[in-house]
């Protein structure tokens, strides 16, 4: 589980030293936070 963490995290910083600006994190948001959102049964039951 650790290594996993650790993956996603390094992950994530990447994508934030590579973002230009503040409106680059909007891309991700939509295309994948949004979809994983709706698939994983947050707000709906499957």
């Amino acid at each position: 589980m650790l290594v996993w963490g650790i993956t996603f995290s390094c992950m994530a910083l990447i994508f934030n030293a590579l973002a230009k600006g503040y409106d680059f994190f909007t891309y991700y948001i939509t295309l994948f936070l949004a979809h994983m959102m709706f698939l994983s049964s947050i707000f709906f039951p499957a």
